[in-house]
């Protein structure tokens, strides 16, 4: 069994990858993971790879067939998933009449925070709607998430108990 010996190579927990491979014309490829699942491999010297949302140190290996059925050795890449994934603690939130929301992001986490509305990061959210935002990681993994703040009744008191 042959193992990869270089360092790990690095990819977004939550991403997708192509990876390739060459061998002979007629050959034919199996593939295992450990950390994802295939999307795509319909194409013998392709796989399209969706990797899961928990860090850590992960294998995706390969094994040539040979037309006939002569079969290769597994050759594996020692994969490493990294990243911070970005989430709202509440995919809804309250407003009240007038009011303004900030929802405070961790800088030191997270860089290149865009939100759908750019006023949303000077002024806060001002009114009910979907809001989406974009951050990048410290690892350069990039997420987004959505946000649905809506209105919240306006406590009027009219002298009743």
């Amino acid at each position: 069994m042959a193992s990869a010996q270089s360092p790990p190579l690095q990819q977004c927990i939550g991403g997708k990858s192509l990876f390739g491979v060459t061998g002979d014309t007629l050959s034919t490829f199996r593939y295992s993971i450990t950390g994802g699942v295939f999307l795509d491999n319909s194409r013998a010297d392709s796989i399209l790879v969706q990797w899961g949302m928990e860090r850590g140190l992960y294998r995706l290996g390969v094994q040539e067939v040979a037309y006939g059925g002569c079969e290769g050795e597994w050759i594996y890449l020692n994969i490493e998933l990294k990243g911070w994934r970005f989430q709202f603690e509440q995919p809804q939130i309250g407003l009240a009449p007038g009011g303004t929301l900030h929802i405070p992001i961790d800088t030191k986490m997270y860089k290149n925070i865009r939100w759908s509305d750019p006023d949303v990061a000077t002024q806060g959210i001002t009114r009910p709607g979907e809001y989406q935002i974009w951050v990048e990681d410290m690892y350069g993994c990039r997420f987004t998430d959505t946000i649905r703040v809506v209105s919240e009744p306006s406590s009027t008191n009219n002298g009743s108990p």
